[in-house]
């Protein structure tokens, strides 16, 4: 999440892009298509099949930043988070 300072207030706005934990394909969330597919799904995560043919899955974390991780394995419940975008 990264903050500036507005007139007399902070404006925060949250990290949209996440990557593939395989290949480090970038993603971004601009259009808010995955954080839709997220809000539909019981768990708020949602299933990406990245090109280099690894699924993984994508959520927002308490800031609302869009974080990707892999679960340990295919019967497994979700893990802590692989891989994310740092703020800069």
């Amino acid at each position: 999440m990264s903050c500036i300072s507005i007139g007399n207030g902070i404006l925060c706005m949250a990290n949209i892009d996440f990557v593939c934990p395989e290949c480090h394909k970038m993603y971004s969330d601009s259009n808010d298509k995955y954080l839709n597919r997220c809000n539909k799904n019981r768990n708020n995560c949602t299933l990406i099949k990245c090109s280099c043919g690894q699924p993984f899955y994508m959520t927002y974390n308490y800031k609302g930043n869009a974080v990707s991780f892999l679960p340990l394995n295919q019967n497994a419940d979700f893990i802590t988070i692989v891989t994310q975008v740092d703020d800069e």
